[in-house]
């Protein structure tokens, strides 16, 4: 039987399929085996850390298999027992918060043990015991780490709960008071993180959240970086330049969450103050308006054109192609409908044969049984044996008939699946016909399009350029030292655009006309100034980056020395005249520097509190 090409594209597609089917599974299988067996050569060393690794990426390969998770738990229960002997050594030996550590681990690596979970219990009565006495001791911050470890684990701990709102409440206590008195020596940074650790300890502690708030005001009103704008002197004409550039103008330049203030004169009695002070000149300003006639070309609509339609051809012929089709088709079955009928005549011939002999099977297999039921018992001289002859001799014929009926019968069905085969070609063929008709009566023979014409018409192109440049003077209000010294800083600026008359009738993107926007000499002197606006900020934010870098440079000598409250106020300003990011290694050595100092060292949060 022939096969249709939809039927062999469907087998291919299914084949490839399988194909990729398998090789992903064995891609799977492949990493998920190895990923088991890295494990299983690492359980065999006692390597658990690494095996429970092993057995774990063999789970996320294929979580539904069994093996890995039964072989990952049996990891993490040697993990835990490696844990929970080394967490007991350490206790033994006084290592408490150490030996708590280890056994935190092997509670979390197998919480179903019940000697992790025993040992656990001894470890947080041995951590609160060595607390009291840490407390005792004044050690107080020691004794909140014991504490805070153990409610981790334990968080209803009733004894652990108990000491830790005792020590909670003398921290406070102690950083409350270290804090006022800072404060009363004008140490504010200092001042600042006490208060802090305060509020970490105990949030609503007296009223540290409003004295937090008051140093953190009088510290930023320390940290006041001052940009003190003189005006500008202004050569060009007609001396408008310098007008724009204002106080309020360049303050907007400035990111508003730093310290620093553009001011025109400073604040009266404001000892020291830190910033610059910038004067200039504007100088050399130009400014030209350039025209210049161009010409251009469009397309227009200027008629209809009609033209044969080029799909209607080729679909008439598709039409033709499908008919010639469809006939094949229809001769083919009608061909194979004649070798049905031909093979079906031949059956039936031997169908006679077949009934004729099978009459007679039936007619002497009676006779055979009418003589057997007429033998007198005991009587064995009578005999049937020309029944049975003629039984057997009708048998045979109609075998042989029914072996010369079997060759037309295996014709006959073939035929009838080529027809069947054939009667689906005519059905597809019509049902492909009749769509290509249909395509047909939807289409147009003659196609109506547009004519195109050209247009030409003339544009003016308008050209501004300006320049100015910017001397400037700026020094520091410390010491008046010269950051700048009457250094120039050219600066220029320019627009184009093309305009032309409404052309109505022509292209319609020439038909509204286009009328001319260009910046008046005013806005591009605006332009001008905002550009030295930003290059004025780009010099102020170099030195307040020097300034706030001086800062870090004296903290770490100040740490460095030995002088711990000196390196803390020195840090806090660093970290208050932000908002630029930290390094991640300062932010990291800045905070356990306050940790270890002040017990605060959450710095992330100093800007907001």
């Amino acid at each position: 039987m022939l096969r249709s090409s939809t039927s062999i594209r469907r087998s291919i597609r299914t084949s490839i399929a399988a194909v990729l089917v398998a090789l992903v599974v064995a891609g799977c299988g492949g990493a998920y085996a190895q990923a088991i067996a890295r494990g299983d050569k690492f359980a065999a060393s006692g390597m658990w850390d690494e095996a429970a690794a092993a057995y774990e990426q063999a789970q996320k390969i294929d979580p539904e298999d069994g093996e890995a998770g039964v072989k990952l738990k049996q990891a993490r229960q040697k993990q835990a027992d490696e844990r929970l002997a080394k967490g007991k050594s350490l206790i033994a030996r006084g290592e408490i918060q150490s030996g708590l550590v280890a056994i935190l681990d092997a509670v979390r690596l197998d919480p179903d043990s019940t000697a992790a979970q025993a040992a656990l219990a001894d470890a947080n009565a041995e951590a609160v015991r060595e607390a009291e006495e840490l407390l005792e001791k004044g050690e107080g911050r020691k004794a909140f780490e014991l504490t805070t470890l153990v409610l981790q684990g334990s968080p209803r701990d009733p004894r652990a709960k108990r000491l830790d709102g005792r020590i909670r409440d003398e921290l406070a206590e102690t950083s409350y008071t270290r804090a006022a008195d800072f404060e009363k020596r004008g140490k504010l940074g200092n001042a600042l993180v006490e208060f802090a650790a305060c509020l970490e300890y105990r949030p609503d502690y007296r009223d540290a959240r409003l004295r937090v708030g008051q140093v953190k005001l009088a510290l930023e009103q320390e940290l006041v970086f001052y940009v003190v704008l003189e005006r500008f002197a202004d050569t060009t004409t007609p001396h408008d330049l310098a007008q724009v550039l204002s106080v309020d103008l360049l303050s907007q330049s400035f990111d508003p969450k730093i310290p620093l203030r553009v001011v025109n004169k400073l604040p009266p009695g404001k000892a020291s103050p830190r910033g610059v002070r910038l004067s200039g000149t504007f100088e050399g300003y130009r400014f030209a308006h350039d025209k210049d006639r161009v010409s251009r070309s469009c397309d227009y609509q200027c008629g209809i054109d009609r033209v044969p339609n080029p799909n209607y051809e080729s679909t008439e012929k598709r039409v033709e192609q499908e008919e010639r089709e469809l006939i094949d088709h229809e001769k083919k079955a009608d061909e194979y409908q004649k070798e049905v009928d031909r093979y079906q005549k031949d059956v039936d011939y031997h169908q006679k044969d077949v009934d004729r002999y099978t009459s007679e099977v039936d007619k002497y297999r009676a006779e055979l049984d009418k003589c057997q039921d007429s033998k007198k018992p005991g009587d064995s001289s009578s005999s049937c044996s020309s029944e049975e002859s003629r039984l057997r001799s009708a048998q045979s014929s109609l075998d042989s008939a029914r072996s010369r009926q079997s060759s037309p019968k295996s014709y006959l069905e073939s035929a009838r699946r080529k027809l069947d085969d054939a009667h689906d070609d005519v059905r597809r063929s019509r049902e492909d016909l009749a769509r290509v008709k249909q395509e047909l009566a939807g289409m147009n023979r003659i196609n109506e399009v547009p004519r195109m014409c050209p247009h030409n018409y003339t544009s003016t192109v308008h050209t501004l350029a300006a320049e100015v440049t910017v001397r400037m003077t700026a020094e520091q209000l410390q010491d008046n030292a010269k950051l700048l010294d009457n250094q120039p800083f050219p600066y220029n600026t320019g627009a184009k655009d093309e305009t032309f008359d409404a052309q109505p009738g022509r292209c319609s993107e020439v038909s509204g006309g286009d009328p001319l926007t260009l910046p008046s000499e005013k806005e591009v002197k605006i332009q001008l100034v905002t550009q030295a606006i930003r290059g004025v900020r780009e010099k102020v934010m170099t030195s307040y980056d020097r300034h706030r870098q001086r800062f870090l440079a004296d903290a770490r000598r100040e740490e460095s020395s030995g002088l711990a409250e000196e390196a803390v106020e020195a840090y806090v300003r660093y970290l208050l005249s932000g908002p630029k990011s930290i390094d991640p290694k300062d932010q990291k050595q800045i905070g356990e520097f306050l940790a270890r100092t002040k017990g605060f060292g959450k710095i992330d949060t100093l800007p907001g509190l």
